[in-house]
């Protein structure tokens, strides 16, 4: 996570945190026993509190998810140069499939393009030298 993209979830749990302050503090002023205001606002942090976790520990289940397919993809596309390489370069060069890593994929694409230039070079150095 770029240090932009932290301080906007810090910023947005810290606002999310206050936002649930304060509802609980409004619902806990609604009540009418004083004994009763603490625990109902101690009540309502707490499911809260429960919701948010739930809503956590998914998201980062899904962003685990996420990245293990990307990883997956990556490595499959990766395994394709390979073969690619091995095979001595004949035929075309792979293509990257997108791996949902937008800073990846335009890594993946100027690699792509490199090594379509430094193949067209190859293959007209061999070209040069075999007639």
């Amino acid at each position: 996570m770029s240090p932009a993209q932290q301080g906007k979830a810090i910023a947005d749990i810290t606002f999310a945190v206050c936002k649930v302050l304060i509802v609980a503090g409004l619902i806990a002023w609604t009540v009418k026993r004083k004994g009763y205001r603490l625990l109902t606002f101690s009540i309502v942090c707490v499911i809260f509190t429960t919701i948010s976790a739930y809503y956590f520990f998914d998201a980062r289940q899904k962003a685990q998810e996420k990245s293990t397919e990307s990883n997956r993809q990556l490595a499959n596309n990766l395994d394709s140069l390979q073969k690619f390489i091995q095979n001595g370069g004949v035929g075309d060069i792979p293509e990257f499939k997108p791996t949902g890593d937008t800073d990846l994929m335009l890594f993946c694409k100027h690699l792509t393009i490199c090594i379509k230039a430094i193949f067209k070079l190859f293959v007209k150095q061999t070209l040069i030298f075999r007639i």
